[in-house]
């Protein structure tokens, strides 16, 4: 199958967006519902090192990827456990996508800035067509902010 599809029992399923060669297949969690059936993905990294993480380069707005721990490991793009052919091929099939993020902010500012009353210190994420989500342009549902 190219996607969760069908009546189905809820659970792990390989699926071939692309329909191409089998060997590029992908396993996903499939949940289906009467209100919608639902293609979960894992990422490539399931947790990152919980450490204090510091900036390489210049000032201005920066990306995990230009972090370094404390330890010595690199920041990194976020990434999937499916090829790029697979997900842009799992995008055209779908209707819309949603992605959970976790980031524990301790010392931190995520979003908005209480102290400052500002959010010149929130998170910026880019998605894989490109596109920036800020707290003012393509805005990200905040589930909470503490």
């Amino acid at each position: 199958s190219s996607s969760c599809s069908g009546p189905l029992e809820s659970g792990l399923y390989w699926i071939d967006p692309n329909q191409g060669s089998p060997h590029d297949a992908l396993q996903v969690s499939c949940r289906f519902s009467a209100a919608a059936n639902k293609t979960c993905l894992s990422p490539a990294t399931k947790k990152v090192l919980l450490t204090n993480w510091q900036r390489i380069g210049e000032q201005g707005p920066f990306w995990f990827s230009q972090l370094q721990s404390e330890s010595g490991e690199k920041g990194f793009k976020f990434s999937y456990e499916a090829n790029r052919s697979q997900l842009v091929f799992l995008r055209m099939l779908s209707t819309h996508a949603h992605q959970s993020f976790t980031y524990h902010c301790q010392n931190s500012v995520a979003w908005f800035d209480g102290k400052a009353e500002n959010y010149k210190k929130a998170l910026l994420l880019a998605g894989s067509n490109g596109g920036i989500f800020t707290y003012d342009e393509n805005s990200p549902n905040v589930g909470q902010d503490d």
